[in-house]
């Protein structure tokens, strides 16, 4: 599933391996500049009413790398502040 820009490009997706009763999310991707606008949430939901639709599908799996977890701090936090 893709979400597609006014300019005609992507800017968010999720891949999916879409098994006959589960579905893995294998990687889910929106452009920073676009983060924070509920993208990556409507592109869920669709994926999750399309299981809906399918009727059969009895879970959709995701998860998240060790490279990626934390999630990155974009606040106001200055270079070398601790998280607290």
């Amino acid at each position: 599933m893709v979400v597609i820009g006014e300019d005609g490009e992507a800017i968010g997706l999720i891949i999916c391996d879409c098994g006959p009763e589960n579905w893995s999310i294998l990687l889910g991707y929106v452009l920073p500049e676009h983060r924070r606008k509920g993208i990556y949430t409507a592109l869920f939901y669709a994926l999750r009413d399309k299981a809906q639709e399918q009727g059969n599908i009895f879970s959709i799996l995701s998860g998240t790398y060790p490279t990626t977890w934390p999630p990155k701090q974009h606040s106001k936090r200055k270079v070398g502040q601790k998280n607290t």
